[in-house]
Order: C-alpha cells, then structure tokens, then sequence
C-alpha cells in the first residue's frame, strides 16, 4: 500500500472508522465498511458530504484520497 493509503488509512483506523485493507473486485487500496456504521450512510446523502462524514473525507483529502460509494455497504478509498 502506497505511503499516503497507509497514513489516511492508520489516521481514519485510530478514529475507529472500520477500514479494511482486503482486496475486493475494485482493486481499491482500501475500503469502508458501512455496515452499522455512524461514518456514513448510503441511504441519506445530506449527511456528511455525500453521505459520509466531514472527518472521513478531511482525512482522505489531506492525504489526496477521495471516497467512492462501491454499494451500500462499502466504500472505495482512491487516489485524487
């Protein structure tokens, strides 16, 4: 994983965001799991940018990240 994957994804791990590193079909460096999650919601976008939180995408944008709903219940984590 590329240095600025790992310092977002240790960053949003010591908030408690559940974060996985596992690699799925998208082949994103990480991914969100939602599943319970009071870090987004798929279901309403007017919460959070999008429907994920303001800390999450402050995190991944500090480090030229940027989220991408996979479905409702897992997001992909990019490079800008």
């Amino acid at each position: 994983m590329k240095r600025q994957y790992r310092k977002a994804y240790n960053q949003l791990l010591a908030l408690g965001v559940p974060v996985s590193d596992e690699q799925f079909a998208s082949n994103a460096p990480f991914v969100i799991y939602v599943e319970s999650s009071t870090w987004a919601n798929y279901w309403d976008k007017s919460w959070g940018m999008f429907g994920i939180s303001h800390k999450v995408h402050d995190i991944l944008r500090a480090n030229g990240l940027f989220a991408e709903w996979a479905n409702p219940e897992l997001i992909n984590c990019w490079e800008s």
